[in-house]
């Protein structure tokens, strides 16, 4: 299985996009509900006309066009994320047209059953207080999902040396260049995911 690492700020929403507070969100909340047969009522208003208003259209449709040529799935790795409302990804991305490539997001929060810090400094060999919180949600997620053959991280935070095979940095909104860099990333059949024992 492919996956894509997908941050929502800064790859699909702009970062002075506000398109979401010209409009009746309430209003926006129900007509989604009834369209997609889907509870938006139990979401934040603001979260869902961010969603709806200001994802950008292109940038939509490029990782539309990762997906296509990939076969990836999608691993929401933004803050977007919810543990509380586990769907609430999928939801968003129903809206347009892609929840069928969700199969989840990456968790929070270790426990004793999944990765732990040791294990991640032995990963990388190295004892670095530069590792961030998502690069570390990423390692956990992969460690813990054994059907992955490659993956693609896209953000647009920094991340260090230990990633950087996997990871395209984008800058506002993903364009072009970004979506075909992960496409020859994800399709990469030589690139070979470091495994912990």
């Amino acid at each position: 299985m492919k996956v894509i690492f997908l941050d929502i700020d800064g790859v699909l929403q702009p970062y002075n996009s506000r398109n979401r507070f010209n409009n009746d969100l309430e209003a926006l909340k129900q007509k989604l509900s009834q369209k997609y047969n889907t509870d938006y009522s139990i979401y934040d208003s603001y979260d869902v006309g961010a969603c709806y208003y200001d994802w950008d259209k292109n940038a939509v449709e490029r990782i539309k066009l990762i997906v296509k040529e990939t076969g990836a799935k999608i691993v929401i790795s933004s803050d977007w994320r919810s543990e509380e409302l586990k769907n609430k990804m999928k939801d968003f991305l129903k809206i347009w047209d892609m929840e069928q490539y969700w199969i989840g997001d990456t968790e929070t929060a270790f426990n004793e059953d999944k990765i732990t810090m040791q294990q991640i400094y032995e990963y990388i060999n190295i004892i670095t207080p530069n590792l961030s919180y998502r690069e570390i949600e990423i390692i956990d997620y992969v460690y813990n999902h054994k059907d992955i053959t490659n993956y693609v991280v896209l953000d647009d935070m920094d991340f260090s040396e230990i990633l950087k095979q996997h990871f395209v940095k984008t800058r506002n909104l993903i364009n072009d260049e970004q979506a075909n860099s992960c496409i020859k990333i994800l399709n990469d059949n030589h690139l070979k995911i470091k495994r912990l024992n």
